[in-house]
C-alpha cells in the first residue's frame, strides 16, 4: 500500500485530477492526554516507574496536539499548501530523555528510572517492539519554511502544558458549606474521602472543620 502510495505512476489522487489542492501531513507520535502513545507512557508512572524502553537513544520524532490541530487548519485555510508535509515538531527527543522529562513532569523527584530491555520487549509485543525500538528522525523543515510556527517547539514544554492544574477559591462565601459542582472524582480529598468542590473552595483545614 504504502509503495502504491508514494509510487509517482499510481494514479491514487483524484483531488489533484479534479483540478483541486491536495495536502498530504506525515503524522508524528501524538502527544495527547486523551488517548494515543502519551497514556501508555503515562501507565509505568503511576507506579513511580519511568520504563525507557532499550537502550533509550532512539529518537521520537513527535507533535502536540494543538500543534497538529493548528496543522490541519493551516492545510485548509492557507492556499498556499500544496503536497506533502511532515507533522512533526522541530525538536524530535530520545526515548530515554522523553521519558524522564515525563516523569519529572508528572512526579517531580518521586520516580524510578527503569530501563527494559529490547528482548523482554520482543517477547512482550512481538513485532510490534520493532516500532517502538527504532529510530525516526524527521524533518519538519518544509511546513516551517511555509510558514507554520509551531506552539511547543520543546518536548519540555509540550509535556508541562498536559499537567493539570488545579485552582481553588477561597474564602468560602456560603458559611459552613460549600456549592457548586464538584472536580472529577480523581481529585476527591483524603478528609472523610469527599470531593472537592470546584467552586467556593476552602483550605483543607477549614475543610476538616466543616465536617467534623
Amino acid at each position: 500500500l504504502l509503495k502504491n502510495w508514494y509510487s509517482q505512476n499510481a494514479n491514487i489522487e483524484p483531488v489533484t485530477n479534479l483540478g483541486k489542492r491536495l495536502v498530504k501531513f506525515r503524522i508524528g507520535i501524538v502527544l495527547s492526554n486523551d488517548g494515543g502513545a502519551l497514556v501508555e507512557f503515562k501507565k509505568p508512572l503511576r507506579f513511580g516507574v519511568a520504563a525507557i524502553l532499550g537502550n533509550g537513544k532512539q529518537l521520537v520524532s513527535w507533535v502536540h496536539i494543538d500543534d497538529l490541530c493548528k496543522l490541519f487548519i493551516s492545510g485548509i485555510e492557507n492556499e498556499n499548501l500544496s503536497c506533502s508535509y511532515n507533522a512533526v515538531a522541530p525538536n524530535p527527543v530520545r526515548n530515554k530523555i522523553l521519558t524522564l522529562t515525563l516523569a519529572k513532569a508528572m512526579k517531580r523527584k518521586f520516580f524510578i528510572p527503569m530501563q527494559v530491555p529490547a528482548f523482554v520487549l520482543k517477547i512482550m509485543m512481538g513485532q510490534r517492539s520493532v516500532e517502538v525500538l527504532k529510530s525516526t528522525t524527521v524533518s519538519c523543515k518544509k511546513i516551517q519554511d511555509a510558514g507554520f510556527e509551531f506552539t511547543f517547539k520543546t518536548i519540555e514544554a509540550a509535556l508541562e502544558n498536559h499537567k493539570p492544574v488545579l485552582i481553588l477559591d477561597r474564602p468560602n462565601p456560603n458559611g459552613f458549606y460549600v456549592d457548586g459542582p464538584v472536580l472529577d472524582m480523581q481529585f476527591k480529598s483524603f478528609v472523610g474521602m469527599q470531593p472537592i468542590p470546584i467552586v467556593y473552595g476552602m483550605t483543607i483545614g477549614e475543610y476538616a472543620l466543616m465536617l467534623t
